[in-house]
């Protein structure tokens, strides 16, 4: 159904679009995260099966010498493949090469970026600093809300049943993500 609504929206079908809203709006909570758990299911499926697609579609496309762009066909559809790297850079390495190159060739091909170490102890610090050092360090931060995690798990709603280990477990992202359970 969410789909549909989706679909139609991307259509340009907004009135209709907007008569499946309502009816996901009016569902039963019961049916509604079903419904969901259902849907988010098969999307983890589908984006399996899509990389997969991906990853193929990849092997097989052309890429003329040195470019990191190929190209596939196949009917009346051609993919764009872009070939990307993630470039993890060694700290410890550049502290290095910083003393070689020396600070005004160094700096001109890398940025200085200041990360708290965690955000636990960030919460801490602002718990028991002084409020001028609190106001100071929320001064240095922009919040920006994002979108809620949601999951589904096993449960059951009858007295002293007993309920099977989670299926799905979220990442508390890195700072957090360190074998800590609340």
């Amino acid at each position: 159904m969410i789909r549909s609504v989706i679909k139609r929206f991307w259509e340009g079908e907004a009135e209709q679009a907007c008569e499946e809203h309502l009816k996901i709006a009016g569902l039963p909570t019961d049916e509604l995260i079903k419904a969901a758990a259902v849907l988010d299911t098969s999307v983890k499926n589908q984006a399996h099966r899509l990389r997969e697609l991906k990853a193929e579609i990849t092997k097989r496309a052309d890429f003329k010498p040195g470019s990191k762009t190929g190209y596939l066909s196949g009917g009346d559809i051609r993919a764009k493949v872009q070939r990307r790297q993630n470039i993890i850079w060694q700290q410890n390495h550049l502290t290095r090469l910083r003393r070689q190159l020396g600070d005004p060739a160094f700096l001109g091909l890398f940025r200085i970026r200041y990360e708290p170490i965690s955000r636990k102890l960030i919460e801490n610090y602002m718990e028991q600093e002084q409020p001028a050092g609190v106001e100071a360090l929320r001064s240095a931060m922009t919040v920006k809300s994002t979108a809620a995690l949601v999951s589904f798990e096993p449960w059951s709603h009858e007295v002293g049943a007993s309920t099977a280990e989670p299926s799905i477990r979220l990442s508390l992202g890195p700072d957090r993500d360190n074998g800590e359970r609340d």
